[in-house]
């Protein structure tokens, strides 16, 4: 096998586990979502909360933030998988936000942004999807 085409393989590779990073990411967002849900909403429900309006106004706010983010992040991990090239802009997007998540999600973010942000990997994305 020549070095050039061992260098694409190893790049589709990197690409491939940045899609499997963000595809994970989505669905541990979507079952944080889930397990958010499901521990206040009981009690909203019976009316044993006693800032009833306040809480359900941060409970809305935060079930957007983690289904945009579920939704964002499986959106990308999908379209890296197919290698389109669109889900490159947010899948850098998300791993920027994911540098926060120390200790973990700070070695994932800078991995995937490794390989988001390599020229080369970036010009197979567009070859492949193209």
């Amino acid at each position: 096998m020549s070095t050039v085409r061992m260098a694409e393989t190893r790049g589709a590779d990197h690409l491939r586990a940045v899609g499997w990073i963000h595809l994970a990411q989505g669905v541990i967002y979507a079952g944080l979502l889930a397990w958010f849900l499901a521990w206040l909403l009981p009690d909203l429900v019976t009316g044993r909360s006693p800032l009833l309006f306040t809480v359900l106004l941060i409970i809305g706010f935060v079930a957007a933030i983690l289904g945009f983010l579920a939704g964002a992040s499986v959106w990308c991990g999908l379209g890296l998988l197919r290698h389109d090239a669109r889900a490159r802009v947010g899948a850098i997007a998300l791993s920027l936000l994911q540098l926060a998540y120390v200790p973990v999600g700070t070695i994932a973010g800078a991995y995937a942004l490794w390989v988001l942000m390599s020229e080369e990997r970036t010009r197979a994305l567009r070859e492949r999807a193209g």
